[in-house]
């Protein structure tokens, strides 16, 4: 396996690999905000509700958001897109550092959710025109596990920095709120300083259309004869289900833990870092995997497998068992994220790649909202532990109905099939 991943990297694109470091540097930062913002929040007086409603503010921004900017990408080039959206993204990270106002922070979600949703609906159809099919499913999982592994240093700085800075300044007892401010904005500052490589990319290479300068009427009807396709419509559901499972149990898991189970800043910052290193080797893996038993399996039966680390992440009786369920339900689960990612990329015409990803991304999206929103007036409402047992029904749902849409159906078919809709 080794061998194999080190063939592949050499063949890598300059184009990828410089994507490959910029983004492994905002991972980064984004692993510190996923550590401890939500508790910085919760620290500084915002209820759980009202967490839980920017989280989903942000991400109901970018499920709308999905279509006009996967439009927008296929016609102004990939390039341009991811430059303009990390820069956006990185003004969206600094308003929230900023400022407590709930008003403000609603528009600030908006903006953000919106340029996070755009980068990331570029980014696969940017890599797939830049890599041959060869390399591309190693492309895709070396750049997620080198994201975790970015994830990692985020996650145990997040966890650690203000607890340094509360001895350093000498803050009183269980203050601790203005020692994760600071920390985020370190976060802030090196997601800005991920921009820069970003201008390093080059819009062509010898396999990537021309930018279309196409009608509105052209764009509508490109996209009406997508949604018509049972290809991605089938994926389109696919991602609702792992969307609405993750918004169920990801964004408030840190508050879970240090609410629920009393965790420290620091726990939480370990778990999430471990968890990380755990993922970036299952995801290593996942090549292997799919050699194996294939694309459709492999995504079908880590959805599956994730189904009883849910459980010990939801009814686990200690933070140790809770901790070590949730390293493995997000190493089953991520795990496959890449090979999605591929397999979508592979089965879609070139010229639309940025347009269908936008759909599925916003179906994602959206039902994560809808999760994550669902969340928090549950954990107030309901108890803690209620919004993981709907979830193990979702991802449950979710892996059967990607085997069962897309077991009989090989790549090829599945490309002839949405070819035909458009």
């Amino acid at each position: 396996m080794i061998q194999s991943y080190r063939d592949k990297i050499k063949r890598f694109t300059p184009n990828a690999r410089v994507f490959f470091f910029a983004t492994a540097i905002t991972r980064l930062a984004g692993g510190a905000f996923a550590a401890i913002y939500n508790i910085y929040l919760l620290e500084a007086g915002l209820s759980l509700g009202t967490i839980g409603m920017l989280a989903s503010v942000r991400m109901i921004a970018g499920g709308l958001a999905s279509v006009p900017a996967g439009l927008i990408s296929d016609r102004i080039g990939h390039r341009r897109m991811i430059i303009a959206t990390s820069i956006l993204a990185f003004f969206g990270r600094a308003g929230r550092v900023s400022t407590l106002s709930p008003i403000l922070l609603v528009v600030i979600a908006l903006f953000e959710g919106t340029a996070l949703t755009a980068r990331r609906i570029a980014q696969a159809p940017f890599l797939a025109v830049n890599s041959e099919e060869e390399e591309r499913t190693h492309l895709f999982s070396s750049l997620f596990a080198a994201n975790n592994l970015s994830g990692v240093v985020g996650s145990a700085l997040g966890g650690f920095l203000p607890a340094v800075f509360v001895s350093l300044v000498g803050l009183p007892e269980g203050v601790t709120a203005p020692a994760m401010r600071w920390t985020l904005f370190i976060a802030v500052a090196i997601t800005g300083l991920a921009v820069l490589p970003l201008f390093r990319l080059k819009e062509l290479s010898e396999h990537q259309v021309q930018p279309r300068q196409g009608s509105v009427t052209d764009l509508l009807e490109k996209l009406t004869n997508l949604a018509r396709s049972e290809t991605v419509r089938a994926l389109a559901i696919t991602n609702a289900l792992i969307g609405l499972g993750a918004g169920l149990i990801l964004p408030l898991f840190n508050v879970f833990l240090t609410e629920h189970l009393g965790a420290t800043t620091a726990q939480v910052g370990s778990i999430m870092a471990i968890t990380r290193v755990v993922t970036m080797v299952m995801v290593l893996l996942g090549p292997s995997l799919v050699d194996a038993i294939g694309k459709v399996r492999t995504v079908a039966y880590s959805q599956l497998a994730s189904v009883p680390f849910i459980l010990g992440m939801g009814f686990g009786p200690t933070l140790s068992i809770v901790g070590v369920a949730s390293w493995f339900r997000a190493a089953t689960i991520r795990m496959s994220s890449p090979v999605q990612d591929t397999f979508t990329m592979e089965i879609v015409p070139e010229d639309s790649r940025g347009t269908v990803f936008s759909l599925i991304r916003m179906a994602r999206t959206l039902a994560q909202a809808l999760g994550v929103s669902a969340a928090g007036y549950m954990m107030e409402a309901i108890g803690y532990q209620s919004p993981y047992a709907v979830a193990i029904l979702v991802y449950a749902l979710s892996g059967l109905w990607f085997l069962l849409g897309f077991k009989d159906r090989s790549e090829t078919q599945v490309e002839e099939g949405l070819s035909s809709a458009g």
